[in-house]
């Protein structure tokens, strides 16, 4: 019994040496005429804290998504698939309209061996409310090979 304890006492504070740093939210104060805003966040958790994943969209890396995180997105509008992978791949597709603010969770399901991303755009009360809890990351580096059968990784 005191094995477990201690067992499961040690995967908390690894968890919390794990944790999301870098500027506390703010809100974008102006978007650029004719283009759109989608916050890309996840909040955190301790349900698939160790899993994180690169955000994609139109051919491109977005950001490396960790809990408690967040990125503002200025997007072209129209249609767009934002997608990641671990072991599988989940995607969600919307039409982005200009001037409007679009807020994309991620999350994580569970998976055979790795927690598979999850996406959903939530209104604007809800994304609020939990992006005000997260930290700004940076933009990812590098553009998503075309047909690339390693995803979002």
């Amino acid at each position: 019994m005191n094995t477990a304890v201690l067992r499961i006492a040690s995967v908390l504070l690894l968890c919390v040496g794990c944790a999301t740093s870098g500027p506390p939210f703010e809100a974008v104060r102006e978007v650029p005429p004719g283009k759109a805003l989608v916050y890309i966040y996840r909040p955190s958790g301790l349900i698939g804290g160790g899993v994180r994943y690169h955000v994609a969209a139109r051919g491109e890396r977005i950001v490396f998504l960790k809990p408690g995180g967040y990125f503002p997105y200025i997007a072209e509008p129209g249609e767009i698939e934002f997608w990641a992978q671990t072991e599988a791949k989940d995607s969600i597709t919307t039409d982005l309209e200009p001037g409007e603010t679009y807020y994309l969770k991620g999350t994580v399901g569970v998976g055979m061996l790795v927690g598979r991303p999850r996406f959903e755009f939530v209104d604007e009360s809800r994304g609020w409310k939990e992006i005000r809890e997260c930290v700004l990351l940076p933009p990812a580096a590098q553009a998503v090979p075309t047909g690339a059968s390693t995803g979002a990784r």
